[in-house]
């Protein structure tokens, strides 16, 4: 279970995150002009390794803001760039007690299969390499300041995929309220385990942990919480039954209680246990959770899309934009396009989520602006876009590579785009894709009537 609240760092937090950067700090870390200068720099550096991969992540205890870590992911290998702690509660452990929640779930956040754990630590910051050293690091390379540590394979992490998952018993399952500490801590006696105060009982609440007990005789004999890892992923955690009370099903009836609820807030259920502990992998196993990090490329698929996917996506931007007729128009011309060859609708499926898309207009007289610029062997990419979510954690990047590759391989020679010139993030990120070759600025006009100014970039297919 977390102790901390963790989320993405923004541009809103960089007056907080500046407070904490004192001299000691700048010196160390090199962030004269500031945190975000430093974060915004590696986020959108154009080596792919560093930057397709890297975010930071804002760290809270009890809803107070304490900590920030930057990280990276490339091929296996986590980085952890920076980590800043508040000055005034240094010297706590914090900074270790951070590290060794980031390593439990970095495989969830980042979603990719980690083999080892880097962190680059100025040899001088003494605090630093001792947090890490704590933390299970060792230095690897003295002279690019490299400390390592490999991934901890005792623990197993696994999910669930599937839409529903069918309940394995009629017995008495149930929620607790905020005002059940009393029968919470009557459940932990019957465990052996000690009693919680009233401070630690409602600090676990307000982090968002759910507990839910099953009962027998009015008793709580078994125990296990929701615990919301990611906006997408919310783990099983804390499974617990009274010794006298096992071998009877009772972990495997409340684990499939709370992965149900999981399921039906639209998440994926995941749990963790030790590998040697046989009683809980059987759980598992009967529950059909699969290891987080097997095939973990398969969990991602690009692809052309289908009618019925099509369908579903562009009902769920309609519904994004509420009274924007643009929307609807878009609707009918790209289903139309599809239908009859003129486009091809480019899909990234995360498990069952579409999360991101892309179109390839292959019809010049569908595309405004088209004289000049393309050919029949030309193909206009447009309608760029990722659920908010998955942003900037390389799952459109793998989704253009599909579509270049697949218009390169149906014979198309080039490939354009269109940028607003204002647009400098976007216009950077083509230019990173190889959309170099500047064509020309004209007009385009949205169904309502907006007008917008446009640049044309394009890039070879060959």
């Amino acid at each position: 279970m977390n102790h901390f609240e963790w989320k993405d760092y923004t541009k809103k937090d960089t007056a907080l995150v500046d407070s904490w950067l004192d001299a000691d700090t700048v010196r160390m870390t090199g962030m004269d002009e500031g945190f975000d200068a430093f974060h915004q720099y590696w986020k959108h550096e154009s080596s792919p390794e560093r930057g397709e991969y890297f975010w930071s992540k804002l760290v809270s205890e009890n809803g107070h803001p304490f900590a920030v870590i930057s990280y990276g992911y490339y091929n296996g290998t986590v980085t952890i760039m920076e980590i800043v702690v508040d000055p005034a509660v240094r010297g706590q452990g914090k900074g270790t007690a951070v590290i060794n929640e980031f390593l439990n779930n970095a495989a969830v956040w980042i979603a990719q299969p980690i083999t080892v754990f880097n962190a680059v630590v100025f040899l001088r910051n003494t605090a630093s390499q001792i947090a890490f050293y704590k933390a299970g690091f060792v230095l690897e390379n003295k002279d690019q300041e490299r400390w390592k540590r490999a991934v901890n394979d005792s623990e197993i992490l696994f999910r669930y995929t599937k839409r529903t998952l069918p309940p394995f018993s009629s017995t008495q399952i149930r929620w607790l309220g905020p005002d059940e500490r009393r029968l919470f801590n009557a459940h932990l006696r019957l465990c052996d385990q000690n009693a919680i105060s009233i401070k630690k009982w409602n600090a676990i609440i307000k982090t968002g942990v759910h507990y839910c007990g099953l009962f027998v005789d009015n008793q709580m004999v078994a125990r296990a919480c929701i615990e919301k890892l990611t906006d997408r992923y919310w783990e099983i955690s804390d499974v617990r039954v009274a010794k006298e009370y096992r071998d009877r099903g009772y972990a495997t009836a409340i684990c499939s209680f709370v992965a149900n609820e999981i399921l039906s807030s639209n998440r994926i259920p995941t749990i963790r246990t030790e590998k040697d502990n046989a009683a809980m992998r059987k759980v598992i196993k009967k529950l059909k959770f699969q290891p987080f990090a097997e095939n973990m490329d398969d969990r991602y698929v690009c692809k052309i899309a289908s009618l019925q996917e099509m369908e579903e996506k562009w009902d769920y931007e309609i519904k994004l934009h509420p009274r924007q007729e643009n929307w609807i128009i878009w609707k009918a011309e790209a289903i139309n396009n599809f239908q009859t060859g003129r486009s091809i609708p480019y899909y990234g499926i995360l498990d069952v989520t579409i999360i991101c898309e892309a179109t390839a207009v292959v019809d010049p007289g569908e595309v405004q602006n088209s004289a000049g610029m393309m050919d029949e062997k030309t193909a206009y990419l447009c309608a760029f876009r990722t659920i908010k979510e998955y942003r900037e954690k390389g799952y459109f990047s793998r989704l253009m590579r599909f579509m270049l590759n697949d218009l390169k391989q149906k014979g198309y020679t080039k490939a354009v785009l269109g940028v607003e010139p204002g647009n400098k993030k976007n216009k950077a990120m083509y230019t990173h894709w190889g959309f170099t070759e500047f064509i020309e600025s004209a007009m385009e006009q949205y169904p309502d009537g907006t007008v917008i100014d446009v640049e044309y970039f394009g890039k070879s297919l060959t």
